[in-house]
């Protein structure tokens, strides 16, 4: 038997809240009831303020006692939950401004999961990036080994979307990460603590309580003065 997974809104989930609800609207047809400007039926009206009333933890319904409107409830959750304050754009400003990518850490896809996480947090406070210098953005953060593509996206005749971007880089990262090109962050995280491994059982035999870094280098260093060496 499915088990049915209800959110309901408090005061540390909004944002995750209001896509769950927003799909409990879709499935029943009335997601127009909160984003459209025109006028309902006040039997859709009544469906959907049943369904935000629903998805609400008690200590919610203070927010919209005394509203019988559903998009005039929904406009007061969100006046009170979504962040608008100007300590919250400029907290968010700042991670805007530090985000980067480490494809040694984190694969391609989660890392434009992330990116868009905080363009949708961006645009919440009111700092509006315009889709070109998303774009920009996004492409100015991706590492050498994208070059050539980061580089005709920037010089194409028209203005790149941010779809059509997103498909490029995937498209480049897949081809990367199976030609060698570039390390999976899961199969980079393997080899490294592989290459530790052998590192920690060379030093383990034979050291002659001598550190372990000086008796890797030894041998190259004994190698490089035999070659020296003029048997003439």
């Amino acid at each position: 038997m499915t088990t049915v997974v209800t959110v309901k809104l408090t005061e540390h989930n909004y944002r995750s809240w209001k896509t769950y609800f927003k799909g409990r609207l879709m499935t029943k047809g009335l997601i127009n009831t909160i984003t459209n400007g025109t006028s309902t039926s006040d039997i859709d009206n009544q469906k959907a303020l049943g369904i935000l009333i629903e998805t609400l933890d008690p200590s919610q319904y203070r927010h919209i006692d005394g509203i019988y409107d559903a998009t005039e409830a929904y406009k007061a959750l969100k006046t009170h939950h979504q962040p608008n304050t100007k300590i919250d754009r400029i907290e968010v400003s700042k991670e805007w401004a530090k985000l980067n990518w480490n494809p040694r850490q984190e694969t391609l896809p989660d890392f434009l999961h992330r990116f868009d996480q905080l363009t949708i947090r961006l645009h919440e406070v009111g700092v509006h990036e315009s889709d070109y210098n998303q774009v920009v953005k996004l492409l100015t953060l991706m590492p050498w080994d994208f070059r050539h593509i980061v580089d005709r996206l920037l010089n194409s005749v028209s203005d790149p979307s941010m779809s059509a971007v997103k498909i490029e880089l995937k498209a480049e990262w897949k081809a990367a990460t199976r030609s060698g090109v570039m390390k999976h962050p899961s199969g980079q995280a393997n080899e490294d603590r592989a290459l530790m491994s052998h590192i920690g059982g060379r030093t383990g035999r034979g050291q002659g309580g001598r550190g372990g870094g000086h008796f890797i280098n030894r041998p190259f260093a004994r190698e490089s003065k035999a070659q020296t060496i003029n048997p003439g």
